[in-house]
């Protein structure tokens, strides 16, 4: 060992190549495990977000449902009289307008008998 650090101190172009060299060894190194360490968290990262999103979907889904059944319910029982009313009135309508239409109808179908028969 002693005579290899001998060496090198009487050839110092040799031992800067050979630190030179190291150092980039070193450096290349560095970048591969940086990079590798990158990659690898990038897929770690992905697969727990995966993983969590599908874990937390069902239960998101499951809370809403079990929510808007409880609205549901309560708007309901608040308003079930103005319900009923407006549903009176949507048979009304509907009423009147298919009686307007059956009246209407008949009259178009009369006059097309009259004018046939006329003819």
């Amino acid at each position: 060992m002693h005579n290899w650090i001998e060496y090198l101190s009487m050839h110092p172009l040799i031992a800067a190549a050979g630190a030179v060299f190291i150092i980039f060894f070193v450096i290349f190194l560095i970048k591969k495990i940086i990079k590798t360490a990158i990659i690898l968290f990038i897929i770690i990262v992905t697969l727990l977000l995966l993983t969590y999103k599908k874990s937390q979907k069902q239960n998101i889904i499951d809370r809403l449902k079990t929510e808007s059944k409880h609205v549901k319910e309560k708007l309901i029982d608040n308003n079930k009289d103005k319900i009923d009313e407006l549903k009176k009135e949507a048979l009304e309508k509907g009423q009147k307008t298919i009686d307007s239409i059956k009246k209407k109808k008949t009259k178009d179908l009369k006059e097309k008998i009259e004018k046939r028969l006329s003819k």
